[in-house]
């Protein structure tokens, strides 16, 4: 693979791949998957791609990721796989791993629901500009993308429909990057009226799916979901004191709460009686796994959040990282080593020994990971390997690459990372090598 170029904070694998197409100017489009994932068969899709242990085992050298951080940073993994049973987790995130995707979206509920998936790639006005800014182009974010978000939750504007196809039978194996379709007409939106009048709540939900996909691991919450749901309908004379739910004015109340206009748009309409809606399967004693979007309403409806089960029901997981919020070991960062990040994730592998390894993310961008368990406080303060340095941290480096007043070892000192790394990163960047100009002795 001779061509890379990093994944942006909330970057889809195939946007990546759109941009890489265009930056090196591929004459055959799909030519660019045959060579990142070792096959023109697979499929282009934004939120929950396969092909990924093939994807790094092309990677060039010198570029540190794992197909944990890509799934849990730039697919819809974490979303999609946050309120299933366990067993449909690692199903899910195995076959994402290899080049079986036959079943993926049945694993998830999504094939059991009536949830659409949208037709066309979807972008924030805000988030372009801010893109531009940042990067010299826009690209695709995935919670844009994702099934119920109409509103970005960045930005609180209404997402807009670009005139490119999510899938069709010409765009199969290939996307146009998001700064093409920027550049295309913008399509109208039908639903502009319902989005508009019920802008709040689409913005509280786009706001769960969010802190969905910026959550780092995935535990079985589902025997406990049911349990949780029906001590808050206990609280509300929804349910018996004995657990039964009164389903008749459960019902009723939700369809109060709700328009129906709203429900259709969503997909989750409740029209179809008390005996089979997805509301009554949500608190009934089953093993059937509920798609992402009927869990948020519910607990929109119950003026809760995934939050608020977790530490209701579950508790704070212990980890071999300890209690979290964890520190952000981005020095430029704003948060550094300040409690941002409150989630990690933990694998195991042969190389560490099968020792716990842990991969924190901020917000600026920059993730790490870390081999544990943690033995005393300062452990927290520690990395032992950095994944992404994110656009804040390359930004600094670009602004003193040629600083005559800043010594290599002093940029690195600022940065936090060694000599070596920095020269790395530079290469990586395309800033001009060696640094051009000469220390000025005050």
């Amino acid at each position: 693979m001779p061509h890379y170029d990093e994944l942006r904070p909330g970057e889809p694998l195939f946007g990546m791949f759109s941009r890489l197409s265009t930056y090196f100017k591929y004459p055959d489009k799909r030519a660019i998957v045959e060579e990142t994932l070792g096959t023109g068969n697979a499929i282009a899709t934004l939120l929950l791609p396969s092909h990924i242990d093939a994807f790094i085992a092309r990677l060039p050298p010198g570029v540190q990721l794992s197909a944990e951080s890509v799934i849990y940073l730039n697919t819809a993994f974490p979303a999609f796989a946050g309120l299933l049973p366990k067993k449909r987790q690692d199903a899910l995130l195995n076959m994402m791993r290899s080049e079986n995707s036959f079943g993926i979206h049945y694993l998830t509920g999504l094939m059991s629901s009536r949830i659409p998936l949208f037709n066309y790639l979807r972008l924030c006005p805000d988030c372009e500009v801010a893109d531009r800014h940042r990067y010299g182009d826009c690209y695709y974010h995935l919670v844009h993308q994702m099934p119920g978000v109409y509103i970005c939750p960045i930005h609180s504007k209404v997402i807009s429909n670009t005139s490119v196809h999510a899938t069709n039978k010409q765009m199969r194996y290939y996307l146009d990057p998001a700064e093409i379709a920027s550049n295309r007409s913008v399509l109208a939106n039908n639903n502009s009226l319902v989005i508009t009048e019920h802008e709040s709540i689409l913005g509280s939900i786009a706001a769960q799916v969010q802190g969905l996909l910026d959550r780092r691991e995935c535990i079985d919450i589902h025997p406990q979901i049911r349990t949780f749901y029906v001590d808050q309908l206990k609280t509300q004379g929804l349910a018996t004191p004995s657990g039964q739910v009164r389903q008749q004015d459960f019902l009723k109340q939700v369809t109060a709460f709700y328009s129906p206009e709203l429900l259709d748009l969503l997909g989750c309409s409740l029209s179809n009686g008390i005996e089979s809606n997805w509301l009554a399967d949500l608190v009934r004693k089953t093993d059937h796994a509920q798609f992402y979007l009927p869990h948020l309403l519910l607990l929109h409806f119950l003026k809760c959040t995934y939050d608020d089960f977790l530490v209701s029901k579950v508790g704070t997981k212990a980890t071999p990282f300890g209690k979290g919020p964890w520190p952000c070991l981005n020095p430029v960062c704003p948060r550094y080593l300040t409690g941002s990040i409150r989630s990690c994730a933990v694998s195991y592998s042969r190389d560490a020994g099968w020792n716990p390894v842990g991969t924190f993310s901020c917000k600026c961008g920059f993730s790490y990971t870390r081999t544990g368990p943690d033995t005393t406080n300062e452990n927290a303060n520690k990395l032992s390997k950095i994944i992404t340095f994110g656009a804040l941290w390359d930004d600094e480096l670009k602004d003193n690459w040629n600083s005559p007043r800043v010594s290599l070892r002093q940029l690195a000192r600022l940065l936090g990372v060694d000599p070596k790394t920095i020269k790395r990163r530079a290469l990586l960047l395309n800033l001009s090598f060696p640094r051009p100009l000469k220390i000025v002795r005050a």
